[in-house]
C-alpha cells in the first residue's frame, strides 16, 4: 500500500486497494453486469436480422435477476473493504509488537510492513475452499484499523467461509487480552 492509500484509508475507514486488486475484489460484479449486456447485444444483433425470438417474459427476468445480484454483490464487496477500529492504551511501537507474534502465532505470511501498516496473507491447503486472506492493520494514534478480505491477488472469492471474521477476531482477541496486562 502507499503512503496515499494508507491515509485515504484512515480518512474514509475503507481499505484502499490498486487498481487490479480492486478488479480482482469486484469481479463478480462485473461479471454479474456482464451477463445482461451479453444478452441486450444478441438482442440488438436479433433486432438488425430481423429475427425475433418469442421468450420476452424470460429475458426481462433474466435482466431483473442479473441486475439485481450486481448490485447485491457490489454493495457487498464494498461492505467487505470496510475498516474495524480498534482504540488501544498500547503505543505504536507496542502495537506494532502484538500484531508481529499475532502473524507468526498464526502462520500468516507478512508481505509489508513498516510503522504505519502491516499487510500479511494465509496460504490455506487447496482443499480448504479458500485461495487465501490478506490481512491488513493500520496504525494511528492509540488506535488500530483492522480489515481481513478475501486475497485479492488471487482469484476472486466471493465466499470466506468465516475465515475472514476469524482473522479480525483472532485480532481483537489478542488485543484486548494485551491491554488487560497493559492497564
Amino acid at each position: 500500500m502507499t503512503p496515499k492509500q494508507i491515509k485515504q484509508s484512515i480518512e474514509t475507514g475503507t481499505l484502499r486497494l490498486s487498481f487490479w486488486q480492486r478488479f480482482t475484489h469486484y469481479s463478480i460484479v462485473i461479471y454479474c453486469a456482464m451477463l445482461p449486456v451479453l444478452f441486450a447485444f444478441l438482442n440488438f444483433y436479433d433486432y438488425i436480422n430481423d429475427f425475433e425470438r418469442h421468450y420476452v417474459h424470460v429475458k426481462i427476468w433474466f435482466y431483473l435477476v442479473s441486475a439485481a445480484l450486481s448490485i447485491f454483490f457490489y454493495f457487498l464487496q464494498r461492505k467487505r473493504l470496510q475498516l474495524t477500529l480498534v482504540k488501544t492504551t498500547l503505543n505504536r511501537a507496542e502495537i506494532l509488537a502484538v500484531a508481529g507474534d499475532i502473524v507468526k502465532s498464526n502462520r500468516w505470511e507478512l508481505k509489508q510492513k513498516n510503522n504505519t501498516l502491516l499487510i500479511a496473507k494465509t496460504n490455506p491447503p487447496f482443499i480448504s475452499g479458500s485461495w487465501g486472506e490478506q490481512i491488513t492493520i493500520i496504525f494511528s494514534d492509540n488506535k488500530m484499523l483492522i480489515n481481513s478480505i478475501c486475497d485479492p491477488d488471487k482469484i476472486s472469492s466471493v465466499v470466506s467461509y468465516g475465515n475472514n471474521k476469524r482473522n479480525v477476531g483472532k485480532i481483537l482477541e489478542e488485543m484486548r487480552r494485551l491491554e488487560r496486562f497493559h492497564l
